[in-house]
């Protein structure tokens, strides 16, 4: 006896069950074919009139607060573009820590450099002489011989504002 009463159909051990399922899937092929042979197709290079569109509006142009103009909305600021000398940017030969990102298990500082080339730095790491020795969640520390820097990224570094070199 088998285990599945279903495969066999006939007492003489036959299975007729992959016969009625190649059967249903031929019928099945044969309706959507005769189905599909009805369906009109526009005529190929079918184009639409274009639509004439009216003037646009005038818009008075807005005036904007220098403090709001002198940062960009999305980037980190770069202060040695800028032409500021003070602060971990001009220690960093004018780089800046836009931020952090983990790959995998390592934590790496994503520094933009001032020609705007984008750099991933892992602790230990150099950029322009100086040494990546510690990532936080808002601050990375840098060591060139004996002189230290902390420099501030995301929030912490908007809210505190340019820092001084060896604090």
């Amino acid at each position: 006896m088998s285990r599945f009463p279903l495969s066999r159909l006939y007492p003489d051990g036959q299975a007729i069950l992959p016969a009625l399922l190649a059967l249903v899937l031929a019928l099945a092929a044969v309706l959507q074919m005769a189905m599909t042979a009805a369906v009109d197709l526009p005529p190929t290079g079918y184009a639409v009139a274009p639509v004439k569109a009216g003037p646009l509006p005038a818009v008075a142009p807005q005036r904007a607060d220098a403090v709001i103009l002198e940062r960009p909305l999305f980037g980190p600021r770069l202060a040695a573009v800028a032409g500021e000398t003070a602060g971990p940017a001009a220690a960093l030969g004018g780089a800046v820590v836009a931020g952090s990102v983990r790959i995998g298990n390592r934590l790496y500082a994503v520094v933009v450099r001032p020609d705007r080339t984008t750099v991933r730095l892992a602790v230990g790491g150099r950029i322009d002489g100086w040494r990546l020795v510690a990532l936080g969640a808002e601050t990375a520390r840098f060591v060139r011989g004996s002189e230290r820097i902390e420099v501030a990224y995301g929030q912490s570094a908007v809210a505190a504002g340019p820092a001084e070199p060896g604090e």
